[in-house]
């Protein structure tokens, strides 16, 4: 049976450093992702106001799957009044940010085609805003899986943080 080698001060520092690096990095977007979660579900019972459609643009986003392959998407500006003071937006949603096509578009055209027929400018929307903030707005109350991105990635970094603090004590146990 082989002895196992030693970890080496440099080695232990490297490895904790990393582990502790995941261990913040995870309660942070755990923290996050739960403030995140409860805004996106207050987001439900958020007032509403009537807005107008401002402008319909569209996003280009590159994805790295087999080449560089561009797609495209709509953003949707809007204005609303509350207490009769006026705001601008264009967040969608929570989660979404400002993306308010569902889907990706082949051009620049397509994307503000879609866009505009959803929304055509000068339309009136539904604009739902944080009463606290309202220059807090969506066009989409609630939340989508988006919201749930900082929990999960923080339910991936926290776990692994601790694991590798795991295999460090391990490591020294077994070492002697």
């Amino acid at each position: 049976m082989t002895t196992p080698t030693p970890i080496t001060p440099a080695q232990y520092r490297i490895i904790a450093g990393f582990g502790g690096f995941l261990i913040l990095i995870g309660a942070a977007l755990s923290i996050f992702g739960v403030i995140f979660l409860k805004s996106a579900l207050a987001s439900y019972t958020w007032p509403s106001t009537p807005g107008l459609v401002q402008a319909v643009t569209s996003n280009l986003y590159y994805s790295e799957s087999n080449g560089s392959i561009k797609t495209y998407s709509y953003t949707v500006a809007y204005q609303y009044e509350v207490a009769e003071i006026s705001y601008t937006g264009d967040r969608y949603s929570l989660g979404a940010g400002p993306t308010a096509s569902q889907q990706q578009y082949d051009s620049h055209a397509e994307a503000q085609r879609a866009g505009k027929a959803a929304y055509p400018p000068g339309s009136e929307v539904t604009v739902y805003y944080d009463p606290k903030t309202p220059t807090a707005a969506v066009l989409q109350p609630g939340a989508n899986w988006g919201t749930y991105v900082p929990l999960m990635l923080g339910a991936v970094f926290l776990p692994s943080g601790v694991l590798f603090f795991k295999v460090l004590a391990r490591a020294q146990q077994a070492a002697g």
